[in-house]
């Protein structure tokens, strides 16, 4: 279980629609059009959800959604997942299909460190006299996150429902604050007068055994002396006793370039799938026979309102 499938963190999901918390597990619920609702799951992904999480969604009162659909973890064990696509597929009309490849550093393999370039490695030793990585425990300073994520957000045209905003931010600072194994803040800041230049934010799966990225955002001027390689090598360095992910290639401009700039620091891949589940078909029908449909999920939805993953 993934700390991003907890109902705690659901509730700083806000900006993507209304928490619901169930027996079986959360969701969020989301309008369509005027009179009608679809699920999503958790961001930036999850696990793959329960036949009991969706059974309860298809009875959910006053809501009744249309789908549940949701980005499914890198990690995923296959034989669990094939069993359990299984058993949603006996009850359920469901879609599920490769997302993208992710990025990541597993500690059974030689580190990515050992086959650095020249060129990483001259661009490293200059960051190290500008900048030095510690992991700190999450604190109100780290709220500066969310200015940084503004800005990308512009940068690099990302859609809404890959942005996290700036009360997403302050709840998880406030839900998950402290060093208790509950994150792993990583932050860049100045030798010169300690200002924060970067944050490298993990949380864990719950049993312990690996780190996922939420967010990798550095201030701008950090950038002309490779601020962000030293906050990834420090990262590595300091988390690598675990698997770590890094995510994969952003759905946004120049996300094949964030994809190289990540690989340099990856040992392994994993791939991150995509479900949706239909809860409502007779309610579907009508709406995907009054609707352009699309190649995203949910495919009535338009590309910047369906699920994206931000990589």
């Amino acid at each position: 279980m993934l700390l991003f499938d907890t109902h705690r963190y659901f509730e700083q999901l806000g900006w993507l629609g209304r928490n619901i918390d169930l027996p079986a597990g959360s969701a969020l619920i989301r309008r369509f059009g005027e009179l009608r609702w679809d699920a999503r799951g958790s961001w930036p992904y999850q696990s793959l959800p329960s036949i009991e999480l969706l059974q309860a969604l298809r009875e959910l009162p006053d809501f009744s959604p249309l789908t549940f659909t949701s980005v499914i973890r890198p990690d995923s064990d296959t034989e669990d997942l094939h069993s359990s696509l299984q058993v949603i597929g006996e009850h359920f009309n469901a879609e599920f299909r490769e997302l993208k490849v992710h990025l990541a550093h597993d500690p059974a393999f030689p580190p990515a460190w050992e086959k650095y370039s020249r060129r990483t490695r001259t661009r490293l030793k200059h960051a190290e006299t500008v900048f030095c990585v510690e992991r700190e425990a999450l604190n109100p300073e780290h709220a500066e996150m969310a200015k940084w994520q503004c800005r990308l957000k512009k940068l690099r045209a990302i859609s809404d429902s890959s942005s996290p905003d700036p009360k997403h931010f302050a709840g998880l600072i406030e839900a998950f604050g402290g060093r208790n194994g509950m994150n792993a803040c990583i932050a860049l800041r100045r030798r010169c007068s300690g200002a924060l230049a970067g944050v490298f934010l993990f949380f864990p799966d719950l049993a312990g055994r690996s780190w996922h990225a939420h967010s990798f955002l550095v201030d701008d001027s950090a950038l002309p002396d490779f601020g962000s390689y030293l906050l990834f090598d420090g990262a590595l360095k300091l988390l690598g006793d675990r698997t770590i992910w890094f995510g994969g290639a952003p759905s946004t401009t120049n996300g094949n370039g964030v994809f190289v700039f990540k690989q340099r620091f990856a040992n392994c891949t994993g791939q991150a799938h995509i479900i949706s589940v239909d809860l409502d078909e007779n309610e579907l029908a009508k709406v995907r026979s009054s609707h352009k449909t699309f190649s995203w999920l949910p495919n009535y939805r338009a590309p910047e309102h369906a699920m994206r993953d931000s990589g």
